[in-house]
């Protein structure tokens, strides 16, 4: 069941990184997709959902400053929140460090205040998850 959450969260990484570089948007349906399918694809029982809920909403609740101080749109929030709660905090942020670097140095190299930010966790997601999904060590 690992290996398909893994491939799941993948899929919804690159269909975000395409929606995201061509309309610079993440549609909610899509968000929404994730949380649902993150949960259904949890082992059914009420401690393993509601670890999986609490921490999609501790995460958005951190994530918010970097919203409101204009650094991330709402859809990339959302979205790390969603990698956050399918991976755990600690696996979550060995995605997220990295896309962040990413996501500066393609604001240095190109000269711009903002980035699509679906792309660069993607890219900070290949190395995590990929190794899982194909049953690598």
């Amino acid at each position: 069941m690992e290996q398909s959450r893994l491939l799941i969260l993948l899929q919804l990484l690159l269909i975000a990184a395409y929606y995201d570089t061509k309309y610079r948007v993440i549609p909610n349906p899509l968000i929404l997709m994730g949380v649902f399918s993150g949960a259904l694809l949890l082992p059914f029982s009420l401690l393993s959902q509601l670890k999986y809920l609490l921490t999609f909403i501790a995460a958005l609740m951190l994530l918010c400053p970097v919203f409101y101080l204009g650094g991330a749109g709402a859809g990339d929030l959302k979205l790390s929140a969603i990698v956050l709660s399918f991976l755990g905090i600690t696996d979550g942020a060995r995605v997220l460090l990295p896309a962040c670097a990413i996501a500066l140095i393609q604001m240095l190299l190109f000269h711009r205040k903002t980035v699509p930010f679906a792309q660069p966790l993607l890219l900070g997601a290949i190395p995590t998850l990929l190794p899982g999904v194909l049953l690598l060590p």
